[in-house]
């Protein structure tokens, strides 16, 4: 094996550590040749004892088309003290000597704490920051939004921890560098060596990053695959638009390098490029896919069509329903189209179903929540009993108030029930509760004393 590729397990400022590790690699025979953001490539080569340093110029840069003049200053003086330029990454510099008596790059511990903390500064504390906030906002986001639906559909729920744990990832990150950072100012206050981060906690966080993630959505892969085919495609294809982004972004640096134009330059066109093709694509697989979804690409095939007697050709299903129009006795038709969703999680059980008819007959839908966790029946229940909102563009004051008002629970055998008023009409539309389910049905007529009866001991399961 010529080349060889290692997960990158240490910190940017850890450059004591680095520089041990690889050391450590060169006795066994694997020189350093790129390091990557992630990962690592090393050459094969014959075992050797060499030493390596770690240093920091602020002025580098992964968007510089060469070393700046400093930096080549730099790199001159320690090629004269024995050190050789072996690769770098944005502000961190590797250099390695052969020569066992090869002085130190740099002597004072307060200057290499400047030189850590600068090229910090320039790169990793301000895109860190950044991307924890578009983390929290995201979360905060997806957390104000429905409560059924974030913890009854599984891909939500897995997105949403996903960013919750990036959100502790990051968080951490910055929290052991400030830690890192002010407990070395006062060793070097005191005229002691900047401090070294204990192994431990560069070990939990190595094990985090590889394991924690994978472990997540492995836990959470059964209800995943819950998912829609045409939700699951278009999640696919968003993420590899992300992928292509970060690959755009280096593919472009890469070239604008080649052609020698400035870091500056290279920084601004490389993610307005980067920002506006991703951008436009995600607009054309959101609203194409979307598209392509309602015209049956990607949605499920119709068990049955027919032709209406006004001449319109429809789709109909045959899912099973637990309860009917049939079963109650209010209504025919031949074609009838019968429709179940469900999804789950461990916190909540949602199931959807839909019984309509094309030619006027009677139909119903309802919706079925059982609540796993008890945290959570407060809020899915204050949910469905909150006022509806009107449609977008109406003002609030033109439009009834839509609300659930309390009624007698003893015709469905709930233990609480609430009607639909809409602007003072009472609708057909009903809450009803019952231990840890909660069930909403819109009837398209009045039902009588049996019919609920029958639909609450159906629904409810207290049959």
């Amino acid at each position: 094996m010529k080349y060889k590729y290692e997960y990158r397990r240490y910190e940017f400022y850890e450059d004591a550590a680095i520089a041990a590790h690889l050391e450590k690699m060169a006795m066994e025979g694997w020189r350093l040749e790129r390091m990557g953001r992630t990962l690592w490539r090393y050459r094969r080569v014959e075992p050797e004892q060499a030493r390596y340093a770690v240093t920091y110029f602020w002025e580098s840069s992964e968007f510089n088309p060469a070393p700046t003049e400093n930096e080549e200053t730099l790199r001159d003086y320690c090629a004269a003290a024995g050190w050789q330029f072996e690769c770098g990454r944005d502000q961190m510099l590797v250099f390695r000597a052969d020569r066992a008596d090869a002085p130190p790059i740099e002597t004072e511990e307060s200057t290499r704490l400047e030189a850590v903390h600068k090229a910090m500064k320039k790169s990793f504390l301000p895109s860190s920051a950044v991307l924890l906030a578009l983390v929290i906002f995201q979360i905060v986001r997806q957390c104000m939004g429905s409560v059924v639906r974030l913890f009854s559909d599984g891909g939500m729920l897995a997105a949403t921890g996903v960013l919750l744990l990036a959100a502790i990832y990051l968080t951490l990150v910055l929290a052991l560098y400030a830690r890192w950072y002010f407990k070395s100012k006062a060793s070097v206050a005191r005229g002691g060596p900047c401090l070294t981060r204990n192994a431990a906690a560069g070990r939990v966080m190595h094990l985090g990053q590889m394991a924690v993630l994978p472990v997540f959505l492995a836990a959470f892969l059964p209800y995943l695959l819950q998912e829609e085919r045409g939700v699951i495609i278009l999640t696919v294809m968003l993420l590899g638009v992300l992928l292509l982004e970060q690959g755009m972004m280096v593919g472009i640096r890469a070239l604008l390098k080649r052609r020698g134009v400035d870091a500056v330059a290279n920084r601004v066109v490389t993610v307005a490029v980067s920002l506006v093709v991703t951008f436009v694509l995600m607009l054309v697989i959101l609203f194409q896919g979307v598209d392509a979804i309602k015209n049956g690409w990607l949605a499920e095939t119709p068990e049955e069509t027919y032709t209406t007697s006004a001449g319109k050709v429809v789709g109909i299903q045959h899912d099973d329903l637990p309860l009917t129009v049939e079963e109650l006795g209010a209504g025919e038709d031949p074609h009838y189209s019968y429709e179940a969703e469900e999804q789950s999680t461990p916190f909540l059980k949602f199931r959807l179903g839909v019984q309509q008819s094309e030619e006027g007959a009677p139909g119903m839908n309802y919706k079925i929540l059982d609540v796993q966790a008890a945290f959570l029946y407060q809020a899915c229940l204050n949910e469905y009993l909150s006022p509806a909102k009107p449609p977008a563009g109406i003002p609030k004051i033109a439009f009834p108030e839509m609300i659930f008002r309390k009624a007698d629970p003893v015709p469905w055998g709930a233990e609480a029930a609430w009607q639909y008023d809409f602007g003072g009409t009472m609708l057909n539309r009903y809450l009803l509760c019952s231990g840890s389910r909660i069930v909403w049905i819109d009837f398209d007529w009045v039902p009588t004393a049996e019919q609920m009866k029958i639909a609450g001991r159906v629904l409810l399961g207290t049959e």
